[in-house]
């Protein structure tokens, strides 16, 4: 963990995912739980350079 963001309870963690990414950070990939699965997530991931390790929903 190299950022975090408080947000209030009714804020999902998943709406501030821009704002963790750390372009600094020397590994590529991003692990996350299925909270951030989905098209969305991939893209802003791909976009930013990163390599998505998103656990799938069951």
């Amino acid at each position: 963990m190299r950022r975090y963001a408080i947000t209030p309870a009714n804020i999902h963690d998943s709406q501030m995912i821009s704002q963790v990414l750390d372009p600094e950070n020397r590994d590529d990939f991003v692990w996350a739980d299925s909270g951030y699965a989905g098209a969305r997530f991939e893209d802003l991931l791909d976009m930013a350079g990163f390599e998505s390790r998103i656990h799938e929903k069951g």
